[in-house]
């Protein structure tokens, strides 16, 4: 499905993603598929309707992935959604911000 937005990574939250990924792999290769998809199904709702997501600090919004304790930090810039990081709930969200 296409949308107007484009996403674009940091590359710490090219890392988290694949640590958290090989995290779940280490469990369960299920699992780490569950997790992806997750992830992947949470992209594609940001890019609907990325305002729909309140500012929480700075610039930055906060999506959930369903059934997994991940947050994905994200701004807006124009017509491009900029992930931050994809931090577990335990991690200081000031953190993502602050790299």
């Amino acid at each position: 499905m296409s949308y107007s937005y484009k996403l674009r990574y940091f590359p710490d939250a090219k890392k988290g993603f694949k640590e958290a990924r090989n995290w779940y792999g280490k469990i369960s290769i299920n699992l780490m598929s569950r997790f992806s998809e997750a992830v992947n199904k949470a992209f594609d709702e940001i890019k609907k309707t990325p305002k729909a997501y309140s500012i929480r600090y700075s610039n930055i919004r906060i999506a959930h992935p369903e059934s997994f304790p991940y947050n994905i930090h994200f701004y807006i810039d124009e017509e491009t959604i900029v992930i931050v990081a994809i931090l577990h709930h335990k991690r200081n969200q000031r953190s993502a911000a602050d790299d």
